[in-house]
């Protein structure tokens, strides 16, 4: 073998994550859930950050301004028509909307979204007055990843 050749230029850097959280059910719980909306309380399971924390009462809160990947997952036991969505300092954010369907009962979605410090977050079922049970295991739970 010959010497080693000239090392190349570094290349550009690509996105990272700098921050995340995951909180989550694994209990079967049953929800009231109304047409208004109802939150979800993620109890079984937290992870913060120093970027991202849980609280059961208020939701996500985030600590630093940035791009954020958030994922959510709820699963029921039976189709009851809810629609799912992510709430952003009380406003529903448009492209966190899933609408339910009768194919099933799983409601998920993920999407990119700029958030600002102490903006809080809070997932939804909403859409109908009923009442539903999340499934043991992953019956709801939300991954947000701050992308840097």
């Amino acid at each position: 073998m010959g010497d080693p050749g000239v090392t190349g230029a570094t290349g550009a850097t690509g996105v990272g994550i700098s921050g995340y959280a995951y909180a989550g059910v694994d209990t079967q719980t049953n929800i009231s859930v109304t047409a208004s909306g109802t939150d979800i309380q993620l109890y079984s399971e937290e992870i913060p950050s120093s970027s991202v924390s849980y609280n059961t009462m208020t939701g996500f809160t985030i600590y630093e301004t940035g791009y954020y990947f958030i994922q959510y997952n709820i699963n029921l036991d039976n189709f009851i028509g809810a629609n799912a969505r992510m709430i952003l300092n009380g406003t529903e954010i448009k492209k966190s909307i899933v609408t339910g369907t009768s194919a099933g009962t799983t409601l998920n979605n993920g999407f990119i979204i700029q958030l600002n410090a102490w903006d809080v977050l809070q997932l939804q079922l909403f859409g109908v007055d009923n009442s539903v049970n999340l499934m043991e295991g992953d019956g709801a739970s939300v991954s947000i990843l701050r992308l840097s």
